[in-house]
């Protein structure tokens, strides 16, 4: 391979979480400077499109991985800004069981993303090793027009109507006006409302919304992601409290064995699946493009002797590597 190229290799791995990008920069692999770059990737078998730029592409390589999954936030507790501190229409899980019914993900990623990315069942990939939501609801209007039904007869014939928080990319106001409409077709008042990210940041960890559109856990275990799952955590996003929840959490962070951790983070991904505090939506790729010479990209190696996840969250250890070129 010539210098100023790039080669393009597609790499599995687990879906944890992701950032929005925030439009195309760039259509094929092309030399840029002489720096690091890391972009989030949408490829097909025509092309590379690549998408938010870090930094400067020089030539090399590149690589992708899944990382991180977009979800939906109903949430399950009070919500003080958009409900007036009154209890919102999501914190019913019934209604949260129909606005996960009236979603087809799948379709969404096809008409949306023609068809690259992977439907996420939780924050984990099933190569991942660490379980997913086996129950979470199936696509299913009709299911889904008879639970807003029994919602509104269950609350004086009211219609239950939620704002959607998105933040300012081209993405996240195509996912935001999917789900609008697939929920309005089965009686759901949906509205979208635009945020920059700080304040955006600042109403995710206080619970000031109704439904956030988010992009999240990028971490290659469960343990990790304890303090955003607890029930008392401040980070606990949807603010969904389960005793259950707590015990898996608990029950998985002291044991070695993988198996028997993953037996305990299942009941965990079991109860998202009946309660549908986040409505999972797809796993996200990330790209890293390096120049040619150098060597040991995305090859870290932890001090037990396993390899690292080679991208997580758009970035890699560079802990290893070496310029031949020097």
């Amino acid at each position: 391979m010539s210098s100023g190229q790039l080669r393009c290799v597609r790499r599995g791995g687990q879906g944890i979480g992701l950032r929005t990008p925030i439009g195309i920069l760039g259509s094929g692999c092309r030399r840029r400077g002489n720096q690091f770059h890391r972009h989030r990737a949408h490829f097909d078998l025509r092309k590379l499109t690549l998408l938010r730029q870090i930094h400067h592409v020089h030539a090399g390589q590149l690589q992708q991985r899944q990382e991180k999954a977009y979800h939906l936030a109903p949430g399950a507790g009070r919500r003080k800004e958009f409900t007036k501190g009154e209890t919102g229409p999501f914190a019913d899980p019934n209604l949260r069981k129909a606005a996960a019914h009236a979603l087809d993900r799948q379709e969404m990623i096809d008409s949306l993303f023609e068809g690259y990315y992977d439907v996420a069942n939780g924050p984990f990939a099933e190569a991942s090793g660490w379980g997913t939501i086996e129950n979470f609801p199936e696509y299913d209007p009709e299911l889904a027009k008879e639970e807003v039904a029994a919602w509104s007869a269950a609350n004086g014939g009211a219609t239950p109507s939620v704002t959607i928080m998105v933040l300012p990319t081209a993405e996240t106001k195509l996912i935001g006006n999917y789900v609008a409409e697939q929920w309005e077709a089965v009686g759901i008042e949906t509205s979208l409302e635009t945020v920059e990210e700080a304040s955006a940041s600042a109403a995710l960890v206080a619970g000031n919304f109704d439904v956030v559109l988010w992009s999240f856990w990028d971490r290659p275990d469960p343990d990790a992601l304890y303090h955003y799952l607890y029930g008392d955590s401040t980070l606990n996003f949807p603010k969904y409290r389960s005793a259950t929840v707590d015990a898996g959490l608990d029950g998985g962070r002291p044991i070695k064995d993988k198996e028997a951790r993953k037996a305990e983070y299942q009941k965990v991904w079991d109860e998202y699946g009946e309660q549908v505090p986040i409505i999972w939506l797809y796993h996200v790729q990330w790209a890293l493009a390096w120049r040619d010479g150098l060597y040991g990209v995305g090859d870290f190696t932890l001090p037990s002797g396993e390899k690292a996840q080679p991208i997580t969250y758009g970035n890699t250890f560079l802990t290893g590597v070496w310029d031949a070129n020097s």
